[in-house]
């Protein structure tokens, strides 16, 4: 399913230019080869500024990609240029074994907070015993017809069941703050790939702001680029989308001199 996804996206990538030349109201022109020469010449410059993969990782670039046909409205140099490549970690058996009983640990510690404390678990348990006295008796008034006796009693049993559920919900709540904290630990410790996203761009007219907690970037220059930019790059943005440790590790190797490098 991820590989599935992954070359989806690649195709929209390779494509975006063509889809967006496509909803052209006015019709398309071809691009004139200073364009076609300036798309091929910053789409090499952005390549540089994609980091290669640290050890323990894999690197995948997405294939070039081409001009296309812009609008006949877009004046010179009116689109948008990016690069995007896929990193992609995958821990030896040991450290996933080691992260593996770890995260076990941490699990045990959650369990064990979240547990109810003997004198909670009698409260709660009361509870669940009244619940179930008015259950049986609500079902026997039903069984002899008293309709209005029966609904009496279901609302008095859920009375019970949500007395039941407040004890567990406020012993949750008040050890929250540590669960919450060991389960962010936990989140560092999965054991199977992980893959981060890095997409390089020049002259982005609309960028989208970052996902927080999920994405993180940098520019340089101007961003967002110009309506007319020409045949000249005014500013650079780096992408990188992933779980936050990974996507961090990746996003300490770019270069921000290359980045300032692209920009004319």
């Amino acid at each position: 399913m991820k590989q599935s996804l992954w070359i989806i996206t690649m195709i929209v990538c390779v494509l975006g230019s063509a889809v967006a030349f496509a909803d052209c109201v006015d019709g398309v022109r071809k691009g004139t080869p200073s364009e076609v020469a300036y798309f091929q010449k910053v789409q090499a410059a952005l390549k540089e500024v994609l980091p290669p993969a640290p050890a323990g990782w894999t690197f995948t670039p997405m294939r070039d990609g081409t001009l296309g046909s812009p609008c006949k409205g877009t004046p010179e140099g009116g689109f948008s240029i990016t690069v995007e490549a896929k990193y992609t970690y995958r821990p030896s058996k040991e450290e996933a074994d080691r992260l593996n009983a770890e995260s076990r640990k941490i699990q045990n510690e959650i369990d064990a907070l979240e547990k109810l404390p003997p004198e909670l678990t009698k409260e709660r348990n009361d509870f669940m015993a009244k619940y179930s006295e008015k259950t049986r008796a609500a079902r026997q008034a039903e069984q002899e017809g008293n309709k209005g006796l029966a609904r009496s009693l279901y609302a008095e049993r859920e009375a019970f069941g949500r007395q039941a559920n407040d004890v567990r919900d406020k012993h949750l709540a008040s050890v929250k703050p540590k669960t919450d904290e060991l389960r962010k630990s936990q989140q560092g410790l999965f054991s199977g790939p992980q893959e981060v996203v890095m997409r390089v761009s020049a002259n982005e007219s609309y960028p989208e702001k970052p996902t927080p907690g999920h994405e993180s970037e940098i520019t340089v220059g101007k961003v967002p680029g110009p309506r007319s930019p020409g045949l000249k790059v005014h500013g650079v943005r780096t992408v990188v989308k992933g779980p936050t440790p990974k996507r961090e590790e990746i996003m300490s190797l770019v270069d921000k001199a290359k980045m300032e490098r692209v920009l004319q």
